[in-house]
């Protein structure tokens, strides 16, 4: 593991989760859409920003998802870990969705298979929600990129529901800083062509601390 046998690397697979310069000029991110909601990218002149999520009706669940489905993996092990700031007390869900064969009937895009869900206060602090997950192996053979014994491409989708009451006139919920970690088997992060690829470190189980 890079020479650090205490820890396990892992690689982010969502690009400027941090919502940082994502608007240059007319140009802007195109990586996230919303349903039931409308989707903005709020940028500090300072170049730190936050994605929003207006609801279109605050009584029903709303869904942030990434545009396209994640091919490029290398691991069955995942993270997904973001900050969020919500005016309600709220249910917050994560799902994953394989991508379907091609010529496959069209389907709802946030229907998938459910992670787990949080419970989280409506706080007018910045709050830290995670998931820790596993996928199956993708079906042999696996169409590249990605080796075999990764899991079949998927795509992240994040669903709110507020619940109880609401803090004040406020119905945006904010997130930021999001993360997709996958953590690949040891033989790939020993690869030392590839270092460069890490971005995440955490201590393997029953090993010292790793530096963060």
């Amino acid at each position: 593991n890079c020479g650090d046998r205490a820890s396990e690397y892992g690689r982010n697979l969502i690009p400027r989760g941090d919502f940082t310069n994502v608007q240059m000029g007319v140009a802007r991110d195109r990586y996230w859409k919303a349903q039931n909601a409308r989707l903005s990218i709020r940028t500090a002149r300072d170049g730190t920003g936050v994605l929003e999520l207006s609801p279109l009706a605050a009584h029903k669940s709303f869904h942030l998802m990434s545009a396209s489905y994640l091919r490029d993996i290398y691991a069955t092990r995942f993270t997904f870990k973001a900050r969020v700031k919500l005016p309600f007390d709220a249910e917050v869900e994560l799902l994953t969705r394989d991508k379907p064969p091609e010529g496959s009937p069209p389907a709802r895009s946030v229907l998938g298979e459910s992670v787990a869900t949080r419970q989280l206060r409506g706080s007018g602090d910045w709050q830290d929600v995670r998931f820790d997950f596993w996928l199956p192996p993708a079906e042999s053979p696996r169409l590249p990129p990605g080796p075999e014994g990764a899991a079949h491409p998927f795509r992240p989708i994040l669903r709110i529901q507020y619940i109880g009451k609401r803090l004040g006139d406020d119905e945006i919920a904010r997130i930021s800083d999001i993360a997709l970690i996958e953590w690949p088997p040891e033989d790939i992060q020993d690869d030392r062509g590839i270092r460069w690829w890490w971005t995440h470190a955490r201590p393997l189980p029953g090993r010292a601390l790793a530096r963060n």
